[in-house]
């Protein structure tokens, strides 16, 4: 079909590999990853070991990597392209002159360089896509075979085939108001509760004959519903781990270089690689195979709930007020730096009474990994981050050895609850703080001047181990705005700097 553009963001959201676009005088299905097309040197690798091995858990990929969202600013020469098929492939045609209360049911493969050419009339006529098909909970799709299902079994019936729709053409999200006849008699009407027995399986999106084994009933789906597509991601807060510069190396280049790296031989080759010639040369042999199976070790070994390594980070900032940072090795490449706010300069407002610290967050990295989707049911990660070991999902390629994902380096407040203060009454503290966090963030939203849809929160609260904490940042780059917000709103004091001077003469 025809090109078009989108933002790069909204391939890990609801523009993912399965999601069905709508245009203006078309339809499709966004392609699985197989047909993602980069430019040579444009598939980055991103690296972020605690994301990345819950990945490979949930996929069961030992091999799985991150691979940046495409993207292209070039107007000429190759780009990087992400594909999409037509589908459905059953149209409605835009003539209603014989059938007023109807329109014809057809088949792309009666269709003649995109239009109906209705040999009654002689006449070629405009198609619009059906906007009923069948899918499952697990995320398969298929058109409906509506000669099947309209003489309610397998038929070799060749009349033609009508859909007759409500008043003024409106159809509800079940479809109750179309009814599907037949010139041979037979009709049947649409509704919500319509089943069209054990799904077929059908993948789409990854190649016309693919098909999964699925057990599930293949339910009706208006093509266009909020339902008919809920990506499944997994987004983390990087906390790097460099305390040791040879530990920074193995960070920053595991995927790509050191995962493979095994004997002396395998050191000797690695080392001829520019990228990390010079950073390698201070270290003996047996020193970086040392890191190598240091790291290793880690990537094997039970690790902590992801929200509780982050927690743990934001609260470790100095007192005195310094950075606590922490960087990948390029100084405009911050990963995390946080800085506590002491508190004599708090604000005296009773809200803040149940906080035990309050943390500037400076820099913040957010990666978050699209890893497949459903429709119907929505499955998102708990409270704690986590997504559930056993969760349905439709695979994004037919061979699993990447996930797409999203950087957003960003800034923010991180603030941390007293646990004695905090009241959890029938497990609502999560709900609690999601409330003040939603409050913080409208008033946040005031005081740098910017949509409170451009903020985001991230909530932490574990009753066991007592980490109660609110994370407002923003869903990109923010510039400075958001600390200096963050700080106007914990010292009750005029944002400064927010925006230029306007000058009227």
């Amino acid at each position: 079909m025809g090109k078009g553009q989108m933002q790069s963001i909204h391939l890990v959201t609801h523009r993912g590999p399965g999601a069905l676009l709508n245009t203006t005088n078309a339809t499709a299905i966004i392609a699985g990853l197989d047909d993602w097309h980069y430019v040579p040197g444009d598939a980055h690798p991103i690296d972020e070991p605690r994301l990345t091995m819950r990945l490979r858990r949930h996929c069961k990929a030992p091999a799985l990597t991150l691979r940046a969202l495409p993207h292209s600013t070039q107007k000429y020469g190759a780009r990087t392209k992400v594909t999409a098929w037509q589908f459905p492939e059953w149209f409605l045609v835009q003539n209603t002159e014989a059938h007023k209360l109807g329109r014809r049911l057809v088949h792309i493969s009666q269709l003649d360089d995109g239009n109906f050419h209705d040999h009654r009339t002689n006449k070629k006529q405009k198609v619009l896509p059906v906007h009923f098909v069948q899918a499952c909970v697990s995320g398969h799709i298929d058109d409906i075979n509506w000669r099947s299902f309209v003489h309610h079994k397998a038929s070799e019936c060749t009349h033609d085939l009508w859909m007759d729709e409500g008043m003024d053409e409106g159809m509800d999200e079940g479809g109750t108001n179309s009814t599907v006849r037949c010139e041979c008699g037979a009709q049947r009407t649409l509704s919500a509760s319509t089943v069209f027995g054990r799904c077929s399986g059908r993948q789409p999106w990854l190649g016309d004959d693919e098909h999964a084994t699925c057990t599930n009933r293949s339910r009706l789906l208006l093509r266009d519903a909020a339902h008919a597509y809920f990506p499944q991601t997994l987004t983390v807060i990087t906390i790097p781990d460099v305390s040791d510069p040879l530990d920074k190396i193995m960070h920053a280049h595991w995927d790509t270089i050191f995962q493979f790296v095994e004997t002396h031989a395998e050191i000797a080759k690695a080392r001829q690689k520019r990228v990390v010639s010079r950073l390698l040369q201070p270290f003996s042999e047996e020193s970086i195979l040392a890191a190598v199976a240091h790291r290793r070790e880690i990537n094997t070994r039970d690790i902590q709930p992801l929200k509780h390594v982050e927690f743990d980070a934001f609260v470790s900032a100095c007192v005195d007020g310094a950075a606590n940072g922490a960087a990948d090795g390029a100084a405009n490449e911050v990963m995390l730096m946080v800085r506590e706010l002491p508190r004599e300069q708090w604000a005296d407002m009773a809200w803040m009474s149940v906080l035990r610290r309050a943390m500037l967050v400076h820099r913040l990295r957010e990666v978050t990994a699209l890893l497949g989707f459903t429709r119907f049911e929505a499955t998102a990660p708990d409270e704690q981050g986590e997504l559930p070991a056993n969760a349905p999902r439709s695979a994004l390629s037919r061979e699993q050895n990447w996930l797409p994902a999203h950087e957003n380096y960003s800034e923010g407040i991180f603030l941390e609850f007293d646990p004695n203060a905090v009241r959890a009454e029938n497990g609502a503290t999560y709900a609690q703080l999601s409330a003040l966090a939603r409050l913080l963030i409208a008033e946040i939203a005031v005081k740098c001047d910017c949509a409170e849809a451009d903020l985001k929160e991230r909530i932490y609260a574990h009753e066991a181990s007592g980490r109660f904490g609110v994370l407002i940042y923003g869903a990109a780059d923010a510039a400075g705005t958001l600390v200096a917000a963050g700080r106007a709103l914990l010292c009750n004091e005029n944002p400064r700097l927010l925006s230029p001077e306007i000058f009227i003469p």
